[in-house]
């Protein structure tokens, strides 16, 4: 997984845009970006 965007959004301080991009690679990791949750956090949002 690349995270060069995410670092990018992180060193320019869109920290709005690094919060929707991790959970974008997190449901990637899970393998839920179809669904659009992952059990715990998606109770936690």
């Amino acid at each position: 997984m690349d995270y060069s965007q995410l670092d990018q959004f992180l060193a320019a301080g869109r920290w709005q845009e690094a919060d929707e991009y991790t959970w974008l690679v997190m449901l990637i990791v899970v393998d839920r970006e179809a669904e659009g949750w992952c059990g715990y956090i998606y109770h936690r949002r």
